[in-house]
This record gives structure tokens, C-alpha cells and sequence, in this order.
């Protein structure tokens, strides 16, 4: 859907996100991202059941979301959109670890 808005609206401030808890929800596979290729601009990251942070217990399924990501050469963003477990610092010290393992 946000692919056909930016493709309908041609703007260059109107361009697609993409955010995996939603992309679970309604079942977009990750080839979604692939259709989306030059007009995919952001990446909202959560664990895909709960969206939670992603911690070092994610990290394999993380690891199809970010090769895909690298496959149709995405250079753009990509953020944290999630709830924490427990401890907030910890958490995010150890998905900052764990996201920039996956993008090396």
C-alpha cells in the first residue's frame, strides 16, 4: 500500500517505510522490500512477534531482513521502533551490538 501512495503521489518527499512488526502483521513477506527498491527510504526494526527490541536471541531473524536490505542495495536508514523487556540501557547497548553485526 505505502508503495502504490508514493508511486501515486511522485513526490520526492513521499516515499516508503518500511516496518517489520506491520510487514508481519499483514503478512508482506520480504520481498516486499525488494518491490519497493528506490523508493524504500526508511526501516522501522522490531522483534517480529511482540515488537519488542531485537537482542542477540533475534539476531537470525534479523539476519534475512538485513541481507535482503543489502541485496537491493538500501543505503538508508534504518531505526529501532520497539518496546523494551527490562532494562532499557542494556537492551539498547545490546541491539546497537546486534544491528551493526547484521550491517558489517
Amino acid at each position: 500500500e505505502g508503495l502504490l501512495l508514493a508511486l501515486a503521489v511522485d513526490h520526492p518527499n513521499c516515499k516508503v517505510l518500511a516496518d517489520t512488526y506491520h510487514m508481519q502483521i499483514e503478512r508482506e513477506g520480504l520481498e516486499a522490500l525488494a518491490q519497493a527498491g528506490s523508493e524504500l527510504r526508511h526501516v522501522h526494526v522490531s522483534t517480529f512477534l511482540g515488537r519488542k527490541i531485537p537482542l542477540a536471541a533475534d539476531k537470525e531473524a534479523l539476519k534475512a531482513l538485513f541481507s535482503q536490505l543489502q541485496a537491493i542495495g538500501y543505503g538508508g536508514n534504518v531505526s529501532i521502533e520497539a518496546g523494551f523487556r527490562n532494562d532499557q540501557a542494556a537492551e539498547a547497548t545490546e541491539a546497537l551490538q546486534v544491528m551493526r553485526g547484521l550491517l558489517a
